[in-house]
């Protein structure tokens, strides 16, 4: 999902078919990636994006906020990297778009073997992480340069029944009670 909003609300949502297990089975992509597979995932992302970023300027945007476990452990080794946390997994955690590219090109350029050895790992997500430090990349091309990630321990289904717990609830948004 790609989703673009201020504090008054939900502004663009697009649901896309670009997650890193699904385009990595079907690009066929190897282990490390190589050029060739780096610009079909990266080409791929530009075709996604394409809607997003007639309607978008890059300056617009300050914050990225990730929910998918890939993503959100590539949060968490940018994190790890930093300052050696190494966060719980699904803990909200941000680092900065610097560290978040810094160890999305490390990720792109390691074989399997050294990736394991990195602090923070989920070695669940090894066989995609690479596809999802390129989707990443581009994602982080889609905000300003010096915009934070943060990682989100909700994704879209928990926000949905929050959303309709706030609908439907008469005494306060169920998301501001304890």
């Amino acid at each position: 999902e790609i989703m673009a909003g201020q504090r008054h609300g939900l502004e663009y949502a697009s649901s896309e078919a670009l997650g890193a297990s699904r385009l990595a089975t079907e690009l066929k992509v190897s282990d490390p990636l190589t050029n060739t597979d780096i610009k079909k995932i990266e080409e791929k992302c530009d075709s996604h994006f394409h809607e997003f970023k007639k309607q978008f300027s890059a300056n617009e945007f300050s914050n990225i906020v990730v929910s998918s476990g890939t993503l959100n452990n590539i949060v968490s080794i940018a994190r790890s990297k930093s300052d050696g946390y190494v966060p719980a997994a699904n803990s909200n955690v941000s680092v900065s778009s610097k560290e978040l590219i810094d160890t999305c090109n490390e990720l792109i350029q390691l074989d399997r073997n050294k990736r394991k050895k990195l602090l923070a790992y989920d070695t669940n997500r090894d066989e995609f992480i690479q596809t999802a430090a390129v989707i990443a990349k581009k994602i982080s091309a889609l905000a300003q340069n010096d915009s934070p990630w943060y990682s989100s321990p909700y994704a879209l289904r928990e926000g949905l029944v929050l959303k309709t717990g706030d609908e439907y609830l008469s005494d306060g948004p169920i998301s501001q009670r304890a």
